[in-house]
């Protein structure tokens, strides 16, 4: 019975007899793209015054009333108080003054935009692949077949 091919024969096992005793899941690396978002710098954008001095020349204009009495003439009255020949006196009724007004107007069109560019790139990956792997020192196994040997190789080979 240590003849090889008698050993084989006899030990034969018919496909209806084959019942499972064990499954193997092989995997395998499959790529999933995730983006991650990295700020990598900030800009503030905001507006600020800037204030300078600036010297505007103006006119203030005093329109005033001047009564004179003349050497010789007779007396006048005003508010009650009695002008003299020779005296004069000076009424203000009217005054221009410059008054500075503040007024805010654009001076620049300034437009803030952003922009997204996207570049295609190729990334190299190795992605890795359980495959099974029989070893068979005793060369038990033939022809997808497992002959001879002891229960305990069996079921090394299986487990």
């Amino acid at each position: 019975m240590n003849d090889p091919n008698e050993r084989r024969a006899n030990e034969q096992v018919a496909m209806n007899d084959l019942h499972e005793v064990a499954r193997v899941q092989l995997r395998e690396e499959r790529l999933v793209v995730d983006r991650v978002h990295e700020r990598i710098g900030h800009v503030t954008v905001a507006r600020r015054v800037e204030t300078r001095t600036v010297h505007l020349p103006a006119e203030e204009t005093v329109e005033t009333l001047v009564i004179e009495v003349a050497p010789g003439a007779g007396m006048v009255t005003i508010d009650g108080e009695e002008l003299r020949a020779g005296e004069r006196r000076e009424i203000e009724v009217y005054r221009v003054a410059s008054r500075v007004v503040k007024d805010i107007v654009a001076y620049q069109d300034v437009r803030v935009l952003r922009r997204a560019v996207t570049a295609q790139e190729t990334l190299t990956v190795e992605l890795g692949r359980e495959v099974l792997v029989v070893d068979d020192p005793q060369r038990l196994v033939v022809e997808d077949r497992i002959v001879g040997g002891t229960e305990e190789s069996r079921a090394d080979l299986q487990g």
